[in-house]
């Protein structure tokens, strides 16, 4: 969390962002009745309210990939819809 905050590189705050994306895809994966992690909430937010970002860096922030970055993953159909949606 701290990387996507405070790297002086952008291409490193969003990687960062990406890799707790996808962790909380695969936390609501393993565990259709998980929530969305608080802080990740939070940190998403900060980035919808920051108006210092250029647009097209904040769009990267905010973007939610299809499929996961762990390709292990990605044949997890109905889980990745029911994931989608929460």
């Amino acid at each position: 969390m701290l990387q996507t905050r405070l790297d002086p590189n952008p291409y490193n705050r969003v990687d960062a962002m990406r890799q707790l994306t996808d962790r909380e895809r695969i936390k609501l994966l393993l565990d259709e009745h998980a929530d969305v992690g608080a802080d990740w909430l939070m940190l998403y937010g900060e980035f919808l309210d920051d108006n210092t970002l250029p647009a097209a860096l904040k769009a990267y922030f905010l973007r939610i990939d299809e499929q996961p970055l762990d390709r292990s993953y990605c044949t997890r159909y109905p889980e990745l819809v029911v994931a989608g949606t929460n």
